[in-house]
């Protein structure tokens, strides 16, 4: 129901007792779960894209966990370009989940990175973080598909691609 009120106005201008009123839920429901608007917003963010990042290696290819990641980001559009209006900064809240789960992926795979490795690691990941924010941004008007090939093209060589 959120994503809907997202469609209609920022979240800014969402408040909890609209919120609660569309969804057929309690006030005293909704602040069992959820602290205020803003931590419901951080949860559906988490929520959407927990399969993409927690399958890279997994069920996933870097490439098709990537694409899965942008393509569940576009279907829910308006969630995320709230996210770029500094509720849930995807550089800042995003990056360092994504990087632990890549490390953890790496060690479960039996691939050990040099001190280096980790170092270029950290900022691949930060710059793909803040490219997703630009796509963000800019209304995510390019094609998944092509997002998807540049981030791709820019991992260096010692990060495997499936």
């Amino acid at each position: 129901m959120l994503n809907e009120l997202l469609k209609e106005k920022d979240i800014e201008r969402v408040s909890v007792v609209e919120l609660c009123q569309k969804s057929n839920v309690s006030r005293t429901t909704f602040y069992k779960y959820f602290q205020d608007i803003y931590d419901i917003h951080q949860w559906l963010w988490k929520y959407y894209l927990a399969d993409c990042m927690n399958n890279i290696y997994v069920q996933y290819g870097w490439y098709d966990g990537l694409l899965k990641f942008f393509s569940v980001m576009l279907k829910h559009k308006e969630l995320f370009q709230n996210s770029e209006k500094g509720i849930t900064p995807f550089p800042e809240q995003g990056y360092e989940n994504v990087l632990k789960i890549i490390k953890r992926k790496f060690y479960q795979k039996g691939i050990y990175l040099t001190a280096k490795e980790k170092v270029i690691l950290k900022y691949c990941i930060y710059m793909q973080a803040s490219a997703t924010s630009k796509w963000i941004r800019d209304k995510m008007q390019d094609d998944p598909r092509e997002v998807t090939k540049a981030l791709i093209y820019a991992l260096p060589d010692f990060i495997p691609r499936n």
